[in-house]
């Protein structure tokens, strides 16, 4: 059983002190699991993010990276063991070309000079970038853009990789590449993956969901229980699949047994095929 990487107790915030917008949350991610933080806009969700890599202090209860409480006087600790991928990347970069910003990063946590052309040809190779070493990040696509803030969290080798709606402002093919090596990542990398989104195909690849609703997680579970549980969804106005609405209602015509939901489309015709 892996341990726990992230908890969160009893935490509340609040931008304000007249609004809360997060109302005693608590939930557990363990070690390499691939996690999907969803919710409608305004439920909280990209507020988790803030509060993990540090940028905001809950007013209340605990939130612990590796069992260590996030505090002021460990946020280099932090820092080392979380990277976040922002929804638009090009706040994140400051490199005049793609090698010199991966190379930012790893001069921020003092690694070795003799080491980190080595480290960068790795880390570009593995999200496919190393053709772009010497390209201008104004020059990429999204995409691009998307996988080089990825390879300079893999260059200083973080635990956990949080992706905060990081393929909402990309074309249906990048968003599906991101997707696949975000996935990659939690399985030939052993990273712990949090991604926070309202992609509702995405949840499928995950191990475990936790559904925001003005504040307060509501559910925690798997992507069958979140599709199996369509009203609960459609009342916190998350949107169902189409292939998944398909197979929902099969199910109900179908007396021979019952299709597993799925978004993934290939993986339901195979389905209804075989019966």
């Amino acid at each position: 059983m892996a341990d726990n990487i992230v908890e969160f107790k009893n935490v509340i915030f609040g931008y304000n002190k007249n609004v809360i917008n997060i109302n005693n949350v608590s939930f557990e991610i363990k070690e390499n699991e691939y996690v999907c933080v969803i919710g409608h806009n305004g439920s909280g969700k990209s507020t988790i993010s803030k509060l993990l890599v540090g940028l905001e202090k809950p007013k209340s209860g605990e939130i612990f990276i590796n069992k260590q409480k996030i505090t002021d006087n460990n946020i280099h600790y932090i820092m080392n063991n979380i990277s976040i991928i922002f929804q638009n990347p090009d706040s994140q970069f400051v490199g005049l070309t793609v090698e010199d910003d991966i190379a930012f990063g790893m001069e921020n946590h003092n690694f070795p000079q003799n080491k980190m052309k080595k480290i960068i040809d790795v880390v570009t190779n593995a999200v496919g970038m190393n053709e772009f070493l010497t390209t201008s990040p104004n020059l990429l696509s999204g995409g691009q853009k998307q996988r080089v803030a990825i390879a300079s969290a893999l260059a200083i080798n973080t635990k956990i990789l949080i992706f905060d709606e990081s393929t909402a402002l990309l074309d249906p093919n990048a968003k599906e590449d991101l997707k696949k090596l975000m996935y990659t990542l939690k399985k030939d990398y052993g990273k712990t993956i949090i991604s926070i989104t309202h992609d509702m195909e995405e949840i499928t690849k995950a191990d475990k969901i936790i559904v925001m609703s003005k504040g307060k997680v509501v559910k925690i579970g798997t992507s069958d229980e979140m599709y199996y549980d369509k009203d609960f969804l459609t009342n916190l106005n998350l949107d169902v699949p189409f292939i998944v609405n398909v197979l929902i209602e099969l199910n109900k015509r179908n007396k021979k047994g019952q299709y597993k939901l799925t978004a993934n489309v290939e993986e339901a015709v195979k389905q209804i095929c075989q019966k």
